[in-house]
């Protein structure tokens, strides 16, 4: 809702403030560049990582994801597929759209609609639109899906958050090493809905996606 942002903006930039960092990448927080590149306390990265959990677990009542292997993308999905749907990200883009459309039940918001901010980077916008219209075409039954727009992480705050949690379920699909204690402690605060697209689960949405192409088109 509407007043959570405006008390998590707030809050978050508080943080950021307190610990001199002009805008959070969890990439970079991660392998210790840019803003925290002298950071060598651990007890500093905890307390701030955490303090920025915490914020997210107060304003948020679940979190959506969706992963899947890139080499499954390469390996299964055929050339003209690749050329309509035009990027890889439109299965865990899609996968997010299902979660939402399944946690967002007129009991939980009413007939409230819902509209999407996406971090902007180069090349991804008029793609992210185009996967957009489809998944609503496909997903949307009772019309909750609002607009589509773009903004950068500095203006639209919430996108940080949003970027922490994306970084922090990847960095967990992907882990040959027990758990990061941040993903921990992320699914210690949060209500986590996250869709792992296996191969079979690929095949399954090309399927679906082609008996549904008509509608699309």
């Amino acid at each position: 809702m509407a007043k959570d942002w405006n008390l998590f903006v707030p809050e978050w930039q508080r943080i950021l403030n307190e610990y001199q960092v002009s805008c959070h990448h969890n990439v970079d927080f991660a392998h210790s560049n840019g803003d925290y590149k002298s950071w060598n306390n651990e007890e500093k990265r905890i307390s701030y990582i955490r303090s920025l959990i915490d914020i997210i677990g107060d304003v948020s009542w679940f979190i959506i994801g969706g992963v899947m292997s890139r080499n499954d993308y390469e390996d299964i999905v055929p050339p003209k597929f690749k050329e309509e749907i035009e990027d890889p990200y439109f299965f865990p883009f899609q996968m997010c759209i299902e979660g939402l459309m399944t946690v967002l039940t007129p009991e939980v918001a009413e007939d409230a609609k819902v509209d999407l901010i996406i971090d902007r980077q180069k090349g991804l916008s008029g793609k992210a639109s185009k996967s957009f219209k489809i998944l609503k075409i496909l997903r949307d039954k009772n019309d909750r899906l609002g607009s589509i727009v773009y903004g950068d992480k500095k203006d639209h705050i919430p996108l940080q958050a949003a970027d922490l949690i994306a970084n922090e379920i990847y960095q967990d699909f992907v882990r040959t090493r027990p758990r990061r204690k941040s993903m921990e402690y992320l699914l210690s605060k949060v209500n986590p809905h996250v869709s792992y697209i296996n191969r079979d689960g690929v095949i399954a949405l090309i399927q679906d996606y082609h008996r549904n192409h008509n509608r699309i088109s």
